[in-house]
């Protein structure tokens, strides 16, 4: 019976894990949860600046609303429900088109900068690479989204913007892009001033609108330094747009054109341009010359294209409340956008596994071990 027992006891220290098998285990783990959180933190597209793009914007909207309830001119907040001052009217001698509210609101969600931050990145754009910004007044909280965003790469930016605006968009008298760059500039806040103008609207000479709204647009217009764009002729306004471009971008290069709105000039005359998808995108095949605009005419210069329209499909394309209120928080509900995390916490998973599987075969080893003792006995 001793000889037994001492037998048990020789068999049952087989089935005890070494040190070093212990070690490695351990180690194997800690790197799958290291490798997680760099994964996390300095992937492609990096969370921080994700981050602090959307916190940028978040500030420059409070600003923003800030100077429009106590200078003017005042928020509606039957239009604007979450006071962002982002928000034009229904209807003013500025309007070119119709415009959808719940859009435009859509747009001032702070996250809209991180998903540009992510965007510009999935565009391979390199530092000191230009972003070439083509919009027209429709969405200034886009082109506030897009100024956040380039400022948290420390990319130059070159915008050319169609003063005119749809509905609900920069379309107030005293209160156009021109009026929230001083106000951005006043709070120290990043912002993009204008390389050339536009009226925008029909055929971007703003022949839909009345003389006297053309007239003082222009007007507002020769009081920047900014070039002054007007033509009818589709392809020499483009031309027009690429070269003041190109010039910004000197020995450089353009790392991608981001379009906001629905500008004549930029979206061409092709009808197939409406079908186009929001996001990072790609035309199968471009039109003939004559019907291109400037995102046709850019990707046929090998310049990625950021298109930003159709608010509902991007939203469900990458992952973003609808019409939010109130507006989240930075950072807040990125689930798409921050897919890094999706990632690291896999990652945190495998290591969980790797653990898991390893107590279980220490259990299998005992097991056998134990039924070893017990045949022997």
């Amino acid at each position: 019976m001793m000889a037994i027992g001492q037998s048990r006891k020789r068999i049952s220290k087989q089935w005890k894990p070494s040190v070093w098998e212990l070690l490695v285990v351990c180690v194997v783990c800690v790197g799958f949860i290291i490798f997680g959180q760099w994964v996390q933190n300095t992937g492609h597209r990096p969370l921080t600046q994700m981050q602090v793009a959307a916190q940028t914007m978040d500030s420059a909207i409070s600003a923003i609303a800030a100077h429009r309830q106590t200078v003017g001119p005042a928020i509606d907040l039957g239009t604007d429900i979450n006071g962002t001052g982002l928000i034009g009217a229904f209807f003013t001698p500025m309007t070119t088109t119709t415009g959808n509210l719940e859009s435009k609101r859509t747009t001032t969600n702070p996250n809209m900068a991180g998903l540009i931050v992510s965007l510009l990145l999935d565009a391979g754009v390199q530092q000191g690479e230009l972003v070439a910004v083509g919009a027209s007044g429709s969405f200034p909280a886009l082109l506030l989204a897009t100024c956040a965003a380039a400022d948290a790469l420390e990319l130059p930016v070159s915008l050319i913007l169609s003063l005119g605006s749809s509905q609900f968009g920069a379309n107030i008298a005293g209160f156009t892009w021109i009026d929230m760059v001083k106000v951005l500039a006043d709070a120290g806040l990043p912002t993009i001033v204008p390389a050339a103008f536009s009226l925008g609207g029909d055929l971007d000479i703003a022949r839909d609108l009345s003389t006297t709204a053309r007239e003082w647009m222009q007007e507002i217009i020769s009081e920047t330094d900014a070039t002054f764009i007007y033509d009818a002729d589709l392809a020499s306004n483009v031309s027009q747009r690429m070269g003041i471009y190109r010039q910004a971008a000197q020995q450089s290069s353009i790392g991608a054109f981001v379009n906001i709105g629905g500008s004549w000039a930029n979206l061409g005359i092709d009808s197939s341009v409406l079908a186009a998808p929001p996001g990072l995108m790609l035309l199968e095949s471009l039109p003939e010359e004559e019907k291109r605009g400037v995102i046709h005419q850019m990707q046929a210069d090998g310049v990625p294209v950021i298109h930003l329209l159709n608010m509902r499909e991007l939203t469900q394309r990458y992952g973003l409340p609808w019409d939010p209120s109130p507006l989240p928080q930075p950072g807040e509900g990125m689930a798409k956008l921050l897919d890094e995390r999706s990632a690291s916490r896999l990652i945190a998973l495998i290591a969980v596994i790797v653990a898991i599987l390893w107590l279980v075969s220490v259990l299998l080893r005992r097991k056998a071990c134990q039924s070893a003792v017990s045949s022997s006995s």
